[in-house]
């Protein structure tokens, strides 16, 4: 069975399926481990389809681990091609992943520019339609700009945009019959 776990790859599909096991892994060395194991046991190509770098993104996402995600999903976003389409969600989780990976930059201007960057790219992504998830993910982003801003009227405008997103996204989930907790506690 340990052989077994060694041998090739031999379809995408394959890699797709053992990268969803190791989200059961809690320890960060096994889990890099294991991520370096598959890539030598799999095809340097399936690493350029959107799915397998949005399930990477996914996996480094749950973890906390927010910059290696946002490369992950800003890869299944650019590097598509007519057979090998990203999913709006991957679109979705690159922005939030952006937001979330800012507070990583030492500059606080330059965190502001990374957020700043996110409502741009999460407003057009509202103006294709409007969701609970993109109007949560804006909020968030307004709510880590009110966490570094310094001026008491920026925070309280940014607490106020957070909140309205929040709402919006409460909305949209009551619309569906479907509540969604994390919507409901940020709009308060």
């Amino acid at each position: 069975n340990h052989l077994a776990e060694n041998d090739p790859l031999v379809s995408a599909e394959e890699l797709l399926i053992k990268l969803d096991n190791l989200s059961e892994l809690d320890d960060n060395n096994q889990f890099e481990l294991a991520i370096n194991n598959l890539s030598t046991q799999s095809s340097v190509e399936w690493y350029k389809q959107a799915s397998i770098q949005e399930r990477m993104a996914d996996l480094y996402s749950n973890r906390g681990q927010f910059l290696r995600a946002e490369e992950f999903y800003r890869q299944a976003i650019v590097n598509e091609s007519s057979e090998n389409i990203s999913t709006l969600r991957a679109v979705e989780q690159w922005i939030n992943c952006l937001a979330r990976s800012a507070h990583h930059k030492n500059d606080v201007n330059e965190q502001i520019k990374q957020l700043m960057e996110a409502i741009q790219y999460g407003e057009s992504l509202l103006s294709l339609g409007k969701t609970s998830e993109r109007f949560c993910i804006m909020g968030g982003i307004y709510k880590r700009l009110a966490e570094i801003a310094q001026d008491p009227q920026n925070i309280e405008n940014y607490l106020s945009k957070a909140s309205e997103y929040y709402h919006q996204g409460e909305k949209c989930q009551r619309k569906l019959s479907m509540p969604n907790p994390y919507a409901m506690l940020n709009a308060w």
